[in-house]
């Protein structure tokens, strides 16, 4: 029995997957942590020929899920350090 090893393409493609599962994640928990992996994936998928314009999206979603974590996690805080009572 031989062993398969993976080919760039299906390696690339498990990155992008990657990728986007973590900007999911990063827009709901522990931003810092998914949206920057999801970043980094984005980023090595990109420089991979096959799969370059998938990379590029990963890469921006990424950034995307970063911004619209870290302010729907920190508006609340800072609207109760103002107005409470």
């Amino acid at each position: 029995m031989s062993m398969r090893i993976p080919t760039s393409t299906s390696l690339t493609r498990t990155y992008v997957i990657l990728g986007f599962m973590s900007g999911i994640f990063g827009m709901l928990f522990f931003t810092e942590i998914f949206s920057s992996a999801a970043i980094v994936l984005g980023a090595y998928a990109w420089k991979q020929e096959p799969e370059r314009s998938m990379g590029l999206i990963v890469l921006i979603f990424g950034i995307v899920s970063m911004l619209v974590g870290i302010y729907y996690t920190a508006y609340p805080l800072v609207i109760n350090f103002f107005y409470t009572s």
